[in-house]
Formats: C-alpha cells, structure tokens, sequence
C-alpha cells in the first residue's frame, strides 16, 4: 500500500511524540502552537499512523501532502445517526447504505454507527442484516445503533407509538442475536424488563442509552447500577422533573444526564435542538470528556427542501425540511437534524459555543470511547490514519481514511 506523508501539520488532539512529555496537544500544547516548532509531520501507511516527527526532522516517504500549517485532527465518529443524501438506515438497502457512508465521509466523519428507528424487529432485522453484509465504500459503519422500539409512549417524539414495545423475552433473544452488530441500545429506563435488557447489553459488550423515557430518579438509578453510561440526545425527548404520584418532585432523565458524572450526554449541536446557549450550560456542567456530539442526522441531511418519509418505507410519518430544520408538521416536533458532524463543530466555533479543540474532542475521542473504538478518536502512532485537516474556523479542508485523501 502507498505511504503517504503528511508534512507541516499542527496536531489539534492526540498524544505528540515530538513535544515535551505528558502534553498532549490541546489547547497551546506543541501539537496546537502557533509557531514553526509546533509543525509536525505525519507518516500514514498500512491504514495507521506510522511515525509523528517536528517537521523537516525525518525524510517524507511516498506521496507528500502539505498541510501548511492546517490542524490535524482525528475523523469524526457519529453513533447517532440515522441517514443522509436521501437514504435511511432503515431502508435496507444496500445502495442507500453508501450514499449515507460517502454522504457522511464528505463531510469529516470517517466512522458512524448506522442508527435504526422504531419499527417490527422483522424490519429492524432486515437494516441489520444489510449493515452486516455492506463491503461498500465511503465512512467506516462501526456497528449498529439500536434507537427503539424499547421507548416510552410518552416522549415518543417523531418514533412511531405504535411499534413501540417494552423489553421482553423475544427482545432479549434478538439483543443476543444480533450482538455481532449492535454496539449501543437506546431505552426508557422505567419500562418493564429495561433493567433485564440493560444487564443483557452489559454482559455482551453493548453499551446502553437512556432516551425517549418517562423515568424518574430512582429508576435511572437502578439503571446506571445495571449497566446504563449516556443519555440520547439531552434536551429532546429526555424526560425532566415531575411528580408521577404525590407531591414529591422526582428528577427525570434530564437532569440526572447533567449532574451524574457517570453519565456521558449526547448533544444535538446544530443551534435548534440544542440553542448554543443551552449547549454552553451543559459543557459547563459536564465538561468535554463527557459530551458526545451527534447529527442524528436523518434521510434529508444533503438533500433539498421538501417533503420526505421517515424511517423504512412502511412508516407513515412525513418529515418537511426546511432550511436547517426537519421537522413532522403533525406532530408538531423536530424529526432529527440535516447537520452532519463536520458542520456542527464549524457552526460551535463560528458561534463561540466551544473551542476548536473541545468541539473536535467532543466529535472524536468521545464518541470513539462510548463506540469501545479504542484505535481511533485522537492522533497518535499505531492509531487508525482517518484524519481531518481543519482550518482555524473548524471547516474541513480535506479528509484521509486509513491514510487515503478521500
């Protein structure tokens, strides 16, 4: 395989070999000044990233690539998204599946975990098995992102109630079935059997969401003790403070998500789910570690205003874009967002609702840990070559997948 050497970089997250020990290039370390000696040269080849060396150090090998002084950073990981370029992950289909893959690869993120919908497992079945068989091109599909049907009537948001069903026997025994290509479960935790299905997902690896809920403390309690780690998309359709029977007020979904620092919290960054000045108080409260931006970008993500379908072709709920927003006029809800990763750490620096270096942190390291991902998310040798090179406002100037210019 061709090596190709990326020269005159400024590495923006990972471990830098070439600067002082225990620095790590984030914010002013060596990999992020602003001078000559923060250049730094990266040989890719066999899919990694073979060497990082202070520019001009080593002689480049193979193709060469300057940089010119843009920052290094690592591919985004999505592990909420459900389409793209008119396609859905429901669909099933094979050819759809790439549109999303390359639709997503365009825009920064180099790995993504193909997100289902509310549906009979007979048709989340069929999505599964078309990501398990998908040798296609464009972003890599790390695994599968069950969102549903284990959800609350109540906070259903744009899923369909009607397939909506509590964890049980036949749930159990398609968890475990499919275990080869699950890497994450989205449930309500109060719903009889979650604490079966948590413990299930635990015991095989799988790492457990709460979202579209109607729980209350104690229960997401008794989760977080089972096996639960991150609540879905927080401020939508996390359930929030209520009395569900007396007088005593019971913390929901929400602000457990905020001040639990076991739980990470998936982040909708695209100014409407989430308004920049909500997304500030929850980085306040949380802090980058713990922040997990996704697009939950849906089959209108790259496409033009108009009327679409949500989810597998036997949905019955329509989606309006319009501009930067998705949303189901019946419902009066949004549906999931048109933004994909890379344009969502653009839009937070531009806004000044976080750093270049937290928003890619945040699009990357953090996603890559709550996926298990441990040979990617940051820039450091033996890691996978799946690179950004951002300029200073956050956009991408050019992307690599396992050391190809894509």
């Amino acid at each position: 395989m061709t090596r190709t050497t990326i020269v005159n970089a400024r590495i923006l997250e990972g471990n830098d070999p070439g600067g002082p020990a225990g620095e790590s290039g984030r914010g002013g370390a060596p990999g992020a000044a602003d001078g000559p000696e923060g250049l730094r040269d990266l040989l890719l080849g066999e899919g990694r990233i073979l060497r990082i060396s202070p520019a001009g150090r080593t002689p480049p090998e193979g193709v060469v690539i300057d940089a010119e002084g843009a920052r290094a950073a690592s591919g985004y990981v999505d592990i909420h998204t459900h389409g793209g370029a008119g396609a859905d992950v429901m669909d099933a289909d094979s050819e759809g599946l790439g549109r999303i893959a390359r639709f997503h690869l365009s825009n920064g993120t180099t790995t993504f975990l193909a997100t289902t919908l509310t549906a009979p497992l007979d048709r989340i079945r069929a999505a599964l098995d078309t990501v398990r068989a998908y040798r296609g091109g464009g972003a890599r599909i790390a695994g599968v992102h069950l969102e549903g049907p284990f959800l609350s009537p109540a906070n259903a948001g744009a899923q369909e109630k009607r397939f909506l069903r509590a964890p049980d026997t036949e749930a159990l025994r398609f968890v475990a079935d499919n275990a080869d290509i699950l890497r994450r479960v989205t449930l309500a935790p109060e719903l009889p059997g979650a604490l079966d299905l948590i413990a299930e997902c635990a015991a095989r690896g799988i790492g457990v969401s709460a979202g579209h809920d109607a729980s209350v403390d104690d229960e997401i309690e008794a989760a977080i003790e089972t096996g639960l780690s991150c609540v879905t998309h927080i401020y939508c359709c996390s359930s929030t403070i209520s009395r569900r029977t007396g007088p005593r007020k019971h913390l929901g979904l929400t602000e457990l998500g905020m001040a639990d620092p076991r739980l990470a919290v998936e982040v909708i960054a695209d100014g409407r789910h989430v308004p920049d000045a909500l997304f500030r108080l929850i980085l306040r409260a949380k802090g980058r570690d713990s922040i997990c931006l996704v697009s939950d970008s849906i089959r209108v993500a790259g496409m033009p205003d108009g009327e679409y379908r949500l989810g597998d072709p036997g949905t019955e709920v329509r989606v309006r874009k319009e501009g930067d927003e998705a949303s189901v006029p019946d419902l009066g809800v949004y549906a999931g967002s048109v933004m994909p990763l890379g344009a969502m750490v653009r839009r937070l620096v531009a806004g000044g609702a976080a750093s270049l270096e937290d928003a890619v942190h945040m699009a990357s390291a953090v996603p890559a840990r709550l996926a298990g991902l441990s040979d990617r998310g940051r820039i450091a040798e033996g890691l996978l070559a799946d690179i950004n090179l951002l300029a200073e406002d956050g956009s991408v100037l050019r992307t690599f997948l396992g050391g190809q210019a894509t």
